[in-house]
């Protein structure tokens, strides 16, 4: 501030402390108002704060309530968790069930003869693993025919048993091989990746070590067949077989390739861990998880509870203490409570045209507002007809067809009953072959698959294979021949890296290869074969595979393989059709439970354009002007304080000069000769 140390010399008054004063007097009410002003903003800000808070807590609670699976969530438990484990989902049925281990599954392991290094040369050549198993009945090896034979080639710079290892493993042939010292020296093991009797291994050796594949010498001491005939040429020692699980559930024998079963029992994986005792079955029993819901339900009165409190608090007029809530008369205040209240209070409608609400199921509004849960009358509607809740509170649909299954909605699908027309069914993409005479009679003069007639290459949904090579060998059954020609496709990698697969069959003497995909972007086609004669297919396309195709509601759906999406009020419903054919497939009920609602509109409430946000945001806007305006009166204080300095100052002057004025002339009247003054 401007000043002068010298203020006040001249007249004695103290300008300094004067200026002050004024400047004080003249800030002092603009400031007062600008706090208050300031206090009051700050406040409605932090309330706002506190309602978002209190609404985000409650959306929390929502968060199970607004899923249809909620209400048939299950949970699985085992009386000896030692032996098995149990999970189940939303699908599977309550019930108990009596578990008897017999074994479990396991992966098969080879070892071979000891020796004394690792890195002394054993051979050169290829080693070619094929999975399955050896079938005693019809006395032959029975491919896997989700894997194909590989091929790992040693050369002379991985020809020992360290190299061999790393060669294979490198190879990522479904085999993990690894060295063992047993005490009598270092052994090659090969052991399956998985579990199960499909999973067992053959090997088969080019030995370029010596002129034999057979013999215990060179590569082919690696040699592996399970076919008790051959066991002259099988090198290796079986020191595992592949099994797979054997058990029984209620009495009824299951066997399993894994040990985490997902078959038996609908909705419900078990997880073998052990053998039972004869006579000690393990218990599982599946029931409906009534304490989930319950604790769901329950933290949703109180979460609401908690939301009318804070909304109480924020703007309501307390008369004791004469105090009035930072957001007392705030229209978004009253228009956020306005439409939870309605909400809450809503009834919905179910397939079955009975309508109902949270009373129904013993939940009703107190006088404050808040919500009250009656437990008997609650856990009464919960054992004895839990999908009124559902119907309640969660975003569900109902359909009247079984092969027609509600997958999912979106926000914008409304609530009601739609009727649904098939024009198309979906459809995969089918290549069928003729019925080659090399197949008439498999039987009775078994196919032999050779270099003449073992290579082919297949688009399949666009996407390209390379050649593929069948196993050379002679094949006795069309389903033999189908499961290795299925095999070979499914594990190309081109193939697998683009999710293409196909299903395979033999049936009155013809081959017929189909695409694991529906809809228009599934199709087969040959490119390329070898004796096309023996397998009765040729070089060309199959049939494509369509869409579904058909209306929701009335209206034309988004169509992609076996999904429709529907448009209009019937928007976000996908549907999936699992079989059955073009027409009417009858309706599907929908209905937004007040969960559903509820998240829908909270979501509203705290997104960054909604009416709470607008207020904060201009809340924030007030007091940058507020600080604006601080600013603007300190510079103004400014100027008036440097304008009272220059005032008081030039009148200080001026006194000053009028006493120094004084005193001379008092001194030039007592020099005068004569006068005489009065002291």
């Amino acid at each position: 501030m401007a000043s002068i140390s010298t203020a006040g010399i001249g007249s004695g008054i103290d300008i300094p402390g004067l200026v002050t004063s004024l400047i004080e007097a003249e800030r002092t009410p603009t400031e007062t108002r600008f706090d208050k002003q300031e206090v009051d903003l700050q406040a409605k800000l932090s309330a706002y704060g506190s309602l978002k808070s209190a609404l985000s807590s409650f959306q929390g609670s929502l968060s199970q309530l607004k899923f249809a699976s909620t209400f048939n969530d299950v949970t699985a438990n085992s009386s000896d968790e030692d032996i098995a484990t149990a999970s189940g989902s939303s699908i599977a049925n309550p019930g108990n069930y009596s578990l008897e281990v017999t074994n479990l599954a396991q992966a098969h392991s080879l070892s071979s003869k000891s020796h004394t290094e690792t890195t002394s040369p054993v051979g050169t050549g290829t080693l070619s693993f094929t999975f399955g198993h050896f079938d005693a009945d019809s006395n032959s090896f029975i491919s896997n025919p989700d894997k194909s034979s590989k091929t790992v080639t040693i050369d002379s710079d991985d020809n020992s048993l360290q190299g061999i290892r790393d060669a294979v493993n490198a190879a990522d042939l479904g085999v993990t091989a690894s060295l063992v010292n047993d005490g009598s020296g270092f052994k090659l093991l090969f052991t399956s990746d998985e579990t199960g009797k499909e999973n067992g291994i053959k090997i088969s050796v080019g030995d370029l070590s010596d002129a034999s594949n057979t013999d215990d010498s060179g590569l082919s001491q690696l040699a592996f067949d399970p076919d008790p005939a051959a066991a002259a040429n099988s090198h290796m020692t079986e020191n595992m077989a592949a099994k797979d699980a054997l058990f029984t559930l209620n009495g009824l024998t299951i066997t399993s390739a894994t040990n985490q079963v997902n078959s038996a029992v609908s909705g419900v994986t078990l997880t073998l861990k052990g053998a039972t005792s004869p006579g000690s079955p393990v218990n599982i029993s599946i029931a409906k998880n009534d304490e989930k819901i319950t604790e769901a339900v329950t933290g949703f009165t109180e979460k609401f509870n908690e939301l009318v409190d804070t909304l109480k608090q924020l703007s309501s007029y307390d008369s004791a203490n004469n105090q009035a809530g930072p957001l007392l008369g705030d229209s978004a205040v009253r228009s956020v409570e306005s439409q939870l209240r309605k909400m809450i209070s809503s009834s919905s409608r179910g397939a079955d045209g009975n309508i109902s609400s949270i009373a129904t199921i013993g939940i009703t509004t107190d006088r404050s507002g808040k919500l009250s849960l009656d437990s008997s009358k609650f856990q009464s509607a919960l054992s004895g007809n839990r999908d009124i809740l559902a119907q309640i509170f969660s975003a569900s649909g109902t359909t009247s067809d079984s092969q027609v299954n509600f997958i999912t909605s979106s926000k914008e699908t409304q609530t009601g009953q739609y009727n649904v027309n098939l024009e198309v069914m979906a459809s995969r993409g089918v290549l069928e072959g003729t019925a080659a005479a090399a197949l008439s009679d498999l039987t009775t003069t078994p196919l032999t698959i050779d270099a003449s007639n073992d290579t082919f290459s297949i688009l399949i949904d666009g996407v390209g294979s390379g050649d593929l090579n069948l196993t050379q060998k002679s094949y006795s059954s069309g389903s033999e021949l189908a499961a290795e020609i299925q095999a070979k496709i499914n594990a190309n990698d081109s193939l697998k890296d683009n999710g293409a697969s196909v299903l395979v069959s033999f049936t009155d003497g013809k081959l017929q290869i189909s695409s694991a995909l529906y809809g228009d972007k599934s199709s087969v086609e040959i490119t390329a074969i070898e004796g096309t004669a023996d397998l009765g297919l040729s070089i060309g396309a199959g049939t494509k595979g369509t869409d579904v195709k058909g209306t929701i509601g009335g209206q034309e759906a988004d169509s992609l393989g076996t999904v429709l999406t529907g448009k209009g009020e019937a928007s976000g419903m996908i549907l999936e059709f699992s079989g059955g054919s073009a027409g009417n497939r009858g309706s599907v009920f929908f209905n937004r439970g007040i969960a559903d609602q509820l998240d829908s509109l909270i979501t509203g409430f705290l997104k960054s354009d909604s009416l709470i946000d607008a207020r904060t945001d201009g809340l924030s806007t007030r007091i940058e002007n507020i600080n604006e305006q601080r600013s603007a009166l300190n510079t103004k204080l400014d100027t008036l304080e440097a304008r009272l300095y220059k005032q008081f100052n030039a009148m200080d002057q001026i006194v000053a000069q009028l006493q120094s004025t004084g005193s001379f002339l008092e001194q030039q009247l007592d020099n005068l000769p004569g006068v005489v003054r009065e002291k």
